[in-house]
């Protein structure tokens, strides 16, 4: 019995989550009200203050999932790296391609919700995310670490990564030109690396 009713709880919490979603793609942010959501979701207006306590609360945990969703895609194209078949002459270019395929699902993400950086949990959510990932690049690309510019290989992925983050949320509010044209991408791309890696000149 608990169980069911756990499972129902998860379900409704679900609903209304993609209710949110759902209204965000269409209208954005500012047409998200808890009425809305139960008329969207088939819910009462009181079962969803009972998952959730108003409106900026039901964003966030839209938003916080969302962003678990970005990273889940984003580990999936990390995985895909060989550390042993890159060499000189083709990291750029798988670097290139990942700081590209990453900057493209944070704009996407910020041009949707549209409060991301601007609220303290969801800095802590993306914090929290990088260093997720400097982990799991640290672990990958520990074959190729005398390449690496300092010896602490962890610290200076995570401070890549967390660049890449804020500077991917920065174009998000300007250099709409640059990156269309996938200039942005690209100086972020060769600073990156330049930054990482020692045999790149400076």
């Amino acid at each position: 019995m608990k169980a069911a009713r756990q499972k129902r709880s998860e379900d409704t919490v679900r609903f209304i989550l993609e209710a949110t979603d759902r209204i965000l793609a269409r209208e954005g942010a500012a047409a998200v009200t808890t009425k809305r959501v139960a008329r969207e979701a088939g819910v009462g207006v009181g079962t969803v203050y009972h998952h959730f306590a108003d409106r900026v609360a039901l964003l966030r945990e839209a938003e916080r999932r969302a962003w678990e969703a970005e990273y889940a895609v984003l580990l999936g194209r990390l995985t895909e790296i060989d550390p042993a078949a890159i060499d000189p002459a083709t990291v750029e270019a798988v670097a290139s391609h990942l700081i590209g395929f990453t900057v493209e699902r944070i704009l996407q993400r910020v041009e949707l919700h549209g409060i991301s950086m601007d609220d303290a949990d969801m800095r802590t959510v993306m914090f929290e995310r990088c260093e997720k990932t400097a982990d799991f690049l640290a672990r990958t690309l520990a074959v190729i670490a005398p390449r690496f510019r300092r010896p602490d290989l962890r610290a200076s992925l995570l401070m890549a990564t967390e660049t890449l983050a804020l500077m991917s949320w920065g174009a998000a509010h300007g250099h709409s030109d640059r990156v269309r044209s996938g200039e942005y991408q690209r100086e972020l791309s060769d600073m990156i690396l330049r930054y990482l890696l020692a045999d790149i000149e400076r």
